[in-house]
């Protein structure tokens, strides 16, 4: 079924944190701490370079707001809520041929881990996909080399699904979902060592 354009807020005020729709005023903040975070986004962002200008940022901004616009990604700037600085962004990517399927794309500043503000985030993220929009599989993947995106997916009740191999620069990818279907969850719950010997993976 082909995809169709769903409504989604422009805030989310949490126990932490507050994602709010991206736009131009967040700019020089985010500029700053994406170059703050350089060798730290760099291992899993190809585009995070320190040629990178503001004037990348503004035209990243700006095809953040036609994508949001026309209903294919919606992306979030993340604040803290304690001091209200800028620490990261996370976005929902609708899958353009299954009208039910969502996924999720994320960084966070490297002094901000360890907090939970990115579970707080996909957890508030996909209930809201699940409770209002109905989303039978919401989706997060990561680099297989980046295990600390991975738990981030188990600790927030997402299901390995598989591995995929050679993608973008040729890395590996882990899958994982979050399925609205319990009978569905169940049986996927029921193969998960299955699945991860197969693979031959150990998160």
């Amino acid at each position: 079924m082909l995809s169709k354009k769903i409504n989604v807020p422009e805030e989310f005020v949490l126990e932490s944190i507050t994602l709010k729709r991206t736009n131009e005023k967040f700019s020089e903040e985010r500029f700053k701490t994406l170059h703050e975070n350089i060798n730290h986004l760099s291992k899993f962002m190809p585009f995070v370079k320190a040629s990178y200008s503001i004037e990348d940022e503004l035209k990243h901004i700006a095809r953040c707001s036609k994508n949001w616009d026309a209903g294919q990604v919606y992306d979030f700037s993340i604040f803290e809520n304690e001091t209200g600085k800028y620490i990261g962004c996370i976005s929902i990517i609708v899958n353009k041929s299954l009208r039910l399927e969502h996924s999720f794309g994320y960084w966070l500043a490297e002094k901000s881990q360890g907090k939970g503000y990115i579970s707080q985030a996909v957890q508030a993220l996909t209930d809201y996909l699940q409770d209002k929009q109905e989303a039978k599989r919401v989706i997060i993947s990561c680099h297989a080399k980046n295990l600390k995106s991975a738990k981030v997916a188990l600790r927030n009740d997402f299901l390995f699904e598989y591995k995929a191999f050679g993608l973008d620069r040729g890395d590996d990818a882990y899958f994982f979902v979050k399925l609205l279907d319990q009978e569905k969850r169940s049986e996927l719950l029921s193969i998960q060592d299955s699945l991860k010997s197969i693979y031959n993976i150990n998160i």
